[in-house]
């Protein structure tokens, strides 16, 4: 079975270990791959100072700082839950546009 060409996601501090651990999971599984990402500043900040780096191309485009120290419950009572929900469509976009 051929590897995907490469992989993308989006995240924000809320979910940074989750992040950091799907990182690893593809670098074990998918050493070297390009790994598009849609980061907060503050979770760019934690990729950045990690001791063992993951072994991917990572490509980081930092647009979620709106969302950054909220929840989904602060989201839908600020009203921009389904605003961050598009944003899944603009890292796909992103990634897209180079693959």
């Amino acid at each position: 079975m051929a590897s995907p060409s490469s992989f993308c996601t989006m995240c924000t501090h809320t979910c940074y270990f989750e992040f950091i651990g799907l990182a690893y999971s593809l670098s074990l599984h998918h050493p070297g791959a390009k790994f598009y990402c849609m980061l907060d500043s503050k979770t760019k900040e934690e990729l950045d100072n990690l001791t063992l780096k993951p072994n991917l191309n990572i490509i980081i485009k930092v647009a979620l700082d709106k969302y950054t120290g909220l929840n989904r419950q602060q989201m839908v009572q600020e009203n921009i839950w389904d605003e961050f929900q598009m944003q899944k469509a603009n890292v796909i976009k992103y990634a897209l546009e180079y693959e």
